[in-house]
């Protein structure tokens, strides 16, 4: 556990409606300010609760869960957030090879006159094939690129790399794109 996490062990504890009385009282318990040094301090808490051997062996799944909601809040382990959490890792995994080996790709889609036909300016779509020749939608990987803060990285290579396409194609004497 780091820094700022603590895990209770319960052996005692038979049933969820348990757990959540404990952690109600815990709860009101945070709320009531500690003074440390003349300063008041009020400390806020999220808890994932998971029951051994019900939910397996990994108690961290439900506490990262808990974490990314609002502070005060407890979070019962559940498989299909196993399942999401371990997709989400995976795709994280997979994206951070795909930016140090420059996988990603930008697709140009070109903005056309409807009157004149000329071609007004592009948009640039993201795209990341992947070794195996699929396709990993935007949809899947930019939440995980925001949620990680692959974003940025991501964000500068696709600014530097259509930057250089258009001055590509300007240095051709394509100078409306």
């Amino acid at each position: 556990m780091g820094g700022n996490e603590f895990a209770f062990f319960l052996p005692d504890i038979l049933k969820d409606d348990d757990v959540v009385m404990l952690i109600d009282r815990i709860f009101d318990t945070l709320k009531r300010p500690f003074q440390i040094a003349a300063q008041e301090i009020i400390v806020k808490g999220s808890f994932g609760i998971s029951s051994y051997p019900k939910d397996g062996e990994d108690a961290e799944m439900a506490m990262y869960n808990a974490k990314q909601e609002e502070k005060g809040r407890f979070k019962f382990y559940a498989s299909q957030l196993h399942k999401r959490l371990h997709q989400t890792l995976k795709i994280e995994t997979a994206l951070r090879h795909a930016i140090e080996l420059n996988e990603l790709k930008l697709h140009y889609q070109p903005l056309v006159d409807l009157r004149s036909g000329e071609i007004m300016g592009v948009e640039a779509h993201l795209r990341w094939p992947r070794q195996d020749g699929s396709q990993t939608s935007p949809a899947d990987f930019i939440p995980v690129a925001e949620e990680t803060g692959l974003i940025l990285p991501i964000g500068e290579w696709v600014l530097r790399t259509a930057c250089e396409q258009n001055k590509a194609w300007h240095d051709k004497g394509h100078v409306t794109l």
